[in-house]
């Protein structure tokens, strides 16, 4: 069982708590309670020091990030991309520069720089300015520079431009950082699971979604999870295997009017 920390910002002290993994969302994702720490895909609620109260998910993170031609990382960088959701549940409005309270960090605990674009899905206003009032919620990319040979390791927001009372901390995924090719591969896929094939040569998992020769159905449904979560579209998602226990990257897409997740060591998931 995963067990999370928590961290909570003050004057020179640390709280540290424990508590069980709590159960997932009808919506996918996996809600943990304030301030714990977390993974991709899983949501905390965060409190600013005006009143506000946002629920705050990680629905994946882009590296490298695929920038237009304008945009130029200083030598010996890349850029990398935080997807993050924004849900006001409190009565205060949320207005504020959601970059001015990212942090990212590598594997050699160096914080990356921050940036700003000029196109890509990271270079609209979300990451500079967003006002989202009660009950609305916002969906964008935050972005930075990483050095070469660097991993991101840890992803941090606080509210109030990072001066809130808590800090969110979510782990990342390490292993393909810096790779020059598509985030939606891995040296290594969930291996395939027995069950009736399809017409199609795919394992029916039920609820509509199939799993492809190379896939289990275990990780199928998870998959699924991770891109309703992550609210659907030409994404890629992040998504554990509980027969390999390991996660991995797969790119979603629409292809012959269904929606098709690719990645891993020729994994793929099928579903409307």
């Amino acid at each position: 069982m995963a067990y999370a920390t928590i961290a909570t910002s003050s004057c020179s002290t640390t709280e540290t708590k424990t508590k069980p993994e709590t159960p997932a969302k009808s919506g996918g994702s996996s809600e943990r309670k304030t301030g714990q720490q977390a993974r991709v895909g899983d949501t905390l609620t965060l409190t600013g020091g005006s009143g506000e109260k946002m629920e705050v998910t990680v629905l994946r993170v882009a590296d490298p990030l695929q920038a237009g031609e304008y945009d130029q990382p200083q030598a010996g960088h890349r850029f990398v991309g935080v997807y993050i959701a924004l849900r006001n549940v409190g009565s205060a409005q949320y207005d504020d520069s959601p970059s001015n309270g990212a942090v990212l960090l590598t594997t050699t605990d160096e914080q990356a720089n921050d940036t700003i674009l000029s196109s890509s899905d990271c270079g609209g206003d979300f990451a500079a300015s967003a006002k989202i009032a009660p009950g609305s919620r916002q969906q964008g990319c935050i972005p930075f520079e990483v050095k070469q040979g660097k991993s991101p390791k840890k992803f941090q927001f606080t509210l109030s431009s990072g001066f809130g009372p808590q800090a969110g901390e979510w782990l990342l995924p390490v292993g393909q950082a810096g790779s020059s090719g598509s985030p939606g591969t891995s040296t290594s896929g969930p291996p395939s699971s027995s069950g009736g094939a399809s017409s199609a040569g795919t394992t029916d998992c039920g609820g509509g979604v199939s799993a492809g020769p190379s896939t289990s159905c275990a990780f199928a449904l998870k998959v699924k999870e991770s891109y309703d979560a992550a609210g659907g579209g030409n994404i890629t998602v992040y998504a554990n295997s509980p027969t390999t226990e390991k996660s991995y990257y797969m790119t979603c897409g629409q292809s012959s009017g269904e929606h098709v997740c690719t990645g891993g060591n020729g994994a793929s998931v099928h579903f409307p």
